[in-house]
């Protein structure tokens, strides 16, 4: 199945004025959740020409956030950027039909990023959640004014481009409706001054809100082997397929579990407990990557006693072979140099339209070269 060929489900209208933009920060290797929950949502804007403009940003800057800028975490990020500028080119993105970012390339960013952080009250940062859950996991002591900011910085990605429509998964929600209060601030502050108020993002939720990790715990990716890699062999894949938590009730293939539950506003397949919902990774993998149909039939099959996990798990190990086979032909057809300068040369498009996006918004703000003279 054709990775960007699942519809995109809440859309509001995408009319042709429409300048999308979405970003990847680039920490740790690439895996089916970018494919599920960010990029087959952008490859299908990109395949319906979707909007004026389509930016898509790997964060590169933003990922020092995560360990600060020690020298083993620049490392990493290095690492993490040459898989990405890859992997992203194997899957399908196109210079010719989007515009491919590398945040470092746009200095711009960082000064746009300081402006807007003269307009942010600090209460505002402290209540943005996801910077919360990102500061749970560290030492706060260790923390980086730079983590802090994030926030602002993400704010002046979206404004970098004037971005009016951001594709998110729904766990990154806040950082869109953090970048619309800011920018309306800014609107507001610059009233009377600006010739043109800057555009205010909406956001825009695909299919696969997130994608649960295989391990049935958290978010894709978000520790080392709770994910499945682009890279993975046939055997890796078949092993972490292997060892995907299913349903506790279901001792042989003719047990019915009635309470089993197939929740598609989040695309997963649940068995409610005292404890929680206890997740059927497999299943909710096959919602993702699969046929919708064919992933409701196994449910249904599964759920009244007519199949069991094992057979699940052996259409999910073809669906996903189906997927990762061809991405990994073009993984070893791409140059990884050539791969980066495409980045580089589609990013100039990027830095224009921020260039100008800056020179207005210190016009407006009184301040600048514009202003002194």
């Amino acid at each position: 199945m054709s990775i960007e060929n699942k519809e995109l489900r809440g859309n509001p209208e995408i009319g042709k004025s429409e300048v999308i933009m979405s970003g990847v920060r680039a920490s740790g290797e690439p895996h089916l959740g970018h494919l599920a929950g960010a990029w087959r949502q952008w490859l299908s804007l990109q395949e319906q020409k979707a909007g004026r403009a389509r930016y898509f940003m790997i964060a590169d800057a933003q990922a020092l956030t995560d360990k600060g800028a020690t020298e083993e975490s620049r490392k990493e990020v290095v690492n993490s950027v040459r898989q990405l500028v890859c992997s992203m080119l194997a899957v399908g993105f196109d210079p010719e039909r989007s515009v491919l970012v590398l945040q470092s390339e746009i200095p711009e960013l960082y000064e746009l990023t300081i402006l807007l952080s003269m307009l942010t009250p600090w209460p505002s940062i402290e209540r943005n959640p996801s910077l919360r859950e990102d500061m749970k996991a560290v030492n706060l002591r260790k923390v980086s004014v730079g983590t802090l900011l994030y926030p602002v910085s993400q704010t002046a990605d979206i404004l970098g481009c004037q971005a009016t429509l951001v594709p998110v998964g729904k766990d990154q929600l806040p950082v869109v409706y953090f970048a619309r209060d800011l920018i309306e601030k800014l609107n507001k502050t610059c009233q009377g001054t600006a010739r043109v108020g800057m555009p205010v993002p909406r956001p825009l939720v695909g299919v696969i809100p997130s994608l649960v990790g295989i391990d049935g715990k958290g978010k894709a990716g978000k520790t080392e082997r709770n994910a499945i890699f682009l890279t993975d062999s046939f055997e890796e894949l078949s092993g972490k397929i292997e060892a995907m938590p299913t349903c506790p009730l279901k001792v042989r293939k003719a047990d019915r579990v009635p309470h089993l539950i197939l929740d598609e506003k989040v695309n997963q397949v649940y068995l409610p407990t005292d404890k929680g919902a206890f997740i059927h990774v497999p299943l909710t993998y096959m919602l993702a990557f699969a046929d919708c149909q064919e992933a409701k039939q196994l449910f249904n099959d599964y759920r009244s006693g007519k199949i069991g996990d094992m057979e699940i798990k052996r259409r999910l190990l073809e669906v996903l072979t189906e997927i990762l086979s061809p991405i990994q032909q073009r993984l070893k057809e791409i140059n990884v140099g050539r791969a980066l300068e495409i980045f580089i040369e589609s990013s100039r498009e990027y830095r224009k339209v921020t260039v100008a996006t800056l020179d207005e918004v210190k016009g407006s703000l009184g301040f600048g070269r514009r202003a002194y003279f």
